[in-house]
């Protein structure tokens, strides 16, 4: 069965800094990534770096705790998402990010955008610590679900509050993965792209929710040959 939403509600939009890269699963531990030539951008929140915006209004707030960059959502139904000020137009890349959740009901959900562009349309990954999770796609005002009809949820211990998110994206098609399990993927026309931007999001379900994202990557895409072997694909951005 696909766990289904409802629609989203009223939706606040922070705009935020953003990130970097990792490709292959993280496993257990704190992960020391090393920067190359394939690394577009990380951040592990340790410090306040400026890229970005630290907001608080009365339904949500995003800002810099204790290493960790905070979503708070504390409105029913509402959710705050952040972008970056990275310039960069990718059109092969893996983002990873490790987010750690305190909810107060179990359908609050975090996640990641892609396909970011400010006033045209994107899309969303969400994912409840159950497993469930759901691809939005964000036309307007409105969320349409675009997830596709063979997911499933991804198999972990729903008391695990920590997530490690993962995405492959290419021009034709995003793949998704949570605590190293692949989920699915989702086929998208090359003439739907609107833009290349990324992002982080949480929502709340009836209850308030806070997710500590605690270090994300975004680094050039590394698929596999036939035999295994990792090959580099490249990190050739798209041009608007």
């Amino acid at each position: 069965m696909v766990w289904r939403w409802g629609v989203l509600g009223t939706m606040l939009v922070l705009a935020l800094g953003l990130v970097t890269p990792q490709g292959a699963a993280w496993g257990g531990g704190t992960p020391t990534p090393t920067m190359s030539a394939n690394v577009f951008f990380q951040d592990d929140f340790a410090t306040y770096s400026g890229r970005w915006e630290q907001r608080q209004t009365p339904k949500a707030s995003a800002r810099y705790q204790e290493g960790a960059l905070v979503l708070r959502v504390v409105s029913p139904g509402a959710s705050v998402w952040s972008v970056p000020d990275f310039a960069l137009a990718l059109e092969r890349y893996t983002l990873q990010t490790r987010v750690t959740v305190r909810a107060e009901s179990d359908d609050a959900a975090v996640g990641y955008l892609f396909g970011y562009a400010e006033d045209a349309p994107f899309w969303a990954f969400l994912v409840n610590p159950k497993g469930e999770w759901q691809v939005l796609r964000r036309e307007g005002k409105r969320w349409r679900d675009v997830t596709p009809q063979d997911a499933e949820p991804a198999d972990r211990d729903p008391q695990e509050m920590t997530l490690e998110l993962r995405a492959d994206v290419r021009p034709d098609t995003v793949t998704f993965w949570v605590d190293g399990q692949r989920l699915g993927e989702l086929r998208i026309e090359a003439d739907a792209w609107r833009g290349t931007g990324f992002g982080l999001i949480a929502r709340a379900g009836h209850g308030e929710v806070e997710a500590r994202f605690e270090v994300i990557h975004v680094r050039a895409l590394v698929d596999e040959n036939t035999d295994g072997s990792d090959v580099e694909v490249g990190e050739r951005g798209r041009t608007d």
